[in-house]
């Protein structure tokens, strides 16, 4: 139902413009449907809608500690089931993130040919083979939707560079579709 519902409430649409209240704000959201038929969503509103709305705290966030080892990075990334997790350092500071395929080509530049071989090599010998790019406690949403595009969370730091949590693609997708399609929901479905 809901491809069929994108489409009915997107085709036709060639300029629309709505605007929704907020908890923090006020927020109005543009839709227009290019020729090709693909329609470009834009997002306006106040500032005092902030990112905090979207944030998982870090304590409730896996992390990998830029002093661990490639085990233990591994088993960090297989207990908690995620596929990606933020690398801090000991004082908190956000370094990077570090990936599953970073973890296997590491492996294999390194020429780990056993489990127990990788307790001597740190994460600190990996690179990165994508950079992500944290964002600001003060940034924008229209900015947060942007970098959340490209990547599947998006780490969040203080003024400080210390990690203070992360937004999650699918929280922003869940929210917008909850907050500005729910409407569009009920009238298809009451077709």
């Amino acid at each position: 139902m809901q491809a069929s519902f994108r489409q009915k409430s997107l085709s036709g649409i060639h300029n629309f413009v709505t605007s929704y209240p907020l908890c923090y704000g006020k927020l109005e959201i543009q839709i227009n449907q290019h020729k090709s038929g693909t329609p470009a969503v834009t997002f306006k509103g106040d500032q005092s809608m902030n990112i905090l709305f979207f944030l998982t705290p870090k304590a409730l966030c896996s992390y990998i500690d830029d002093g661990c080892t490639l085990r233990q990075a591994m088993e960090r990334m297989e207990n908690s089931g995620y596929t990606a997790l933020p690398v801090l350092d000991k004082d908190g500071g956000y370094c990077g993130v570090l990936t599953e395929g970073d973890l296997l080509w590491a492996v294999k530049r390194l020429c780990v040919m056993d489990l127990r071989q990788t307790e001597d090599h740190s994460i600190s010998e990996i690179t990165a083979r994508r950079e992500v790019h944290p964002v600001r406690v003060d940034t924008r949403i229209e900015d947060l939707v942007l970098v959340a595009a490209d990547q599947n969370f998006v780490p969040v730091i203080d003024d400080k560079n210390a990690f203070i949590g992360i937004v999650t693609r699918s929280s922003i997708l869940k929210y917008c579709l909850d907050r500005y399609f729910s409407r569009e929901y009920e009238l298809v479905g009451a077709r």
